[in-house]
């Protein structure tokens, strides 16, 4: 979304055809062929493996998982005062969202084969952290039994907006 002083005031001239200034503005803005890219969201949330009820943020929840993939990549982490709510790759991010579910935002990348190999790799990272932890992640954006109540609000600053 652009900023309100970014925007565009040019009028429509009433002596073209509209949509055909619509159109050239939007083709002006594209990028060449070649310098097309695919970027990938995914999203998927915890439950525990024995129980299949969310995970706490902490302690050996959501934070865990964080702090290690963080350690053991190299990864730097977000932080939300002084709490890990995400992490910085090479190019790609790892953010949490209200109830603890993780969102890969994946590196804008020249194939969808590449786009596969990343998720693939980002699965296979919070599976076998997970795992340790007792901890297992399902590809779905909300958890299929859970209520609201049932989670831990992660320690984002914004989400306290949302909380109230």
């Amino acid at each position: 979304m652009s900023n309100p002083g970014e925007a565009d005031a040019t009028p429509i001239d009433p002596a073209q055809p509209a949509a055909r200034q619509l159109a050239d503005w939007f083709a002006a803005g594209c990028k060449p062929p070649a310098d097309f890219r695919i970027g990938t969201e995914h999203e998927s949330f915890g439950f525990r493996r024995d129980s299949f009820a969310p995970p706490p943020y902490a302690p050996d929840g959501i934070r865990a998982v964080l702090d290690s993939v963080a350690a053991a990549e190299g990864i730097e982490p977000i932080l939300d005062s002084g709490n890990p709510i995400g992490l910085k790759g090479r190019g790609f991010s790892i953010s949490l969202e209200p109830g603890g579910q993780f969102e890969l935002s994946g590196a804008p990348l020249a194939s969808i084969h590449e786009t596969k190999q990343e998720i693939d790799a980002h699965i296979a990272r919070v599976h076998r952290i997970g795992e340790a932890l007792g901890l297992g992640f399902a590809p779905l954006g909300f958890h299929p039994t859970a209520r609201r109540a049932d989670f831990d609000w992660m320690p984002k600053g914004r989400y306290a907006i949302m909380r109230a």
